[in-house]
């Protein structure tokens, strides 16, 4: 542009013949010095702001937009399981989401013969590794009381367990997400055994205690932002 301005006021100036024709380039330099800059730094504003990245662009992290969300959230895997669930995370800071999930299966056939009846509630907190808030690790704790009969025999009692959970959460556009999530931990289970007959149960086995490694998360979470 400068080199363009400078070419036509030399050419202006050799047509009128001016006698101050240096002091006009000087003259003539300097705006277009200053419209150069000007074009520089408004080429370097819409540069920053634009989205840095694909992460950035799709969790909106570095303008401190995704934290101020609270997600509503529900396992879709303990959905084919029968089991009705909802759950919430609130982000207090950007690299900390408190989860609170819980569940719900009321099944049961006429007289108690087979049953699917549970009830679930799942606190956690999580911290993210990624400032995408994409990947995070975290610690559970798992409280659940049960009551399965899938054949002759059935079992009934509760679950008290812990551990360490790890996700991802991959985005389906503005306001959704999907969360997979893996948790493995240890845990003490207290539960009875029985047999149905006659509208009355028989117990097999009484106040059975046992402490292992289990599986204490398996999930496909689809949330929701709310915005």
């Amino acid at each position: 542009m400068k080199r363009l301005l400078i070419c036509l006021f030399f050419i202006t100036c050799s047509v009128s013949g001016s006698t101050n024709s240096e002091s006009r380039v000087r003259f003539l330099v300097d705006r277009a010095d200053e419209a150069e800059h000007g074009c520089f730094e408004a080429v370097e504003k819409i540069r920053l702001e634009l989205p840095q990245n694909k992460s950035d662009s799709v969790y909106r992290v570095a303008k401190g937009v995704f934290w101020d969300h609270i997600f509503l959230r529900t396992n879709l895997l303990y959905w084919f399981g029968g089991i009705l669930n909802v759950g919430a995370e609130w982000k207090p800071t950007e690299k900390i989401g408190i989860v609170l999930d819980g569940g719900w299966a009321p099944w049961s056939s006429d007289r108690y013969s087979y049953n699917w009846s549970l009830r679930f509630i799942a606190p956690s907190v999580r911290y993210y590794l990624d400032d995408a808030g994409q990947w995070s690790i975290g610690v559970q704790f798992l409280a659940s009381v049960f009551n399965f009969k899938t054949g002759e025999e059935g079992s009934q009692g509760r679950i008290l367990a812990g551990g360490i959970i790890g996700s991802y959460k991959l985005s389906l556009g503005h306001s959704f997400l999907l969360d997979f999530s893996l948790g493995l931990g240890y845990g003490n289970l207290k539960y009875d055994t029985y047999r149905r007959s006659e509208g009355a149960n028989f117990y097999t086995g009484r106040n059975i205690t046992k402490n292992a490694f289990m599986p204490i998360e398996a999930g496909v979470s689809l949330i929701w932002i709310i915005q």
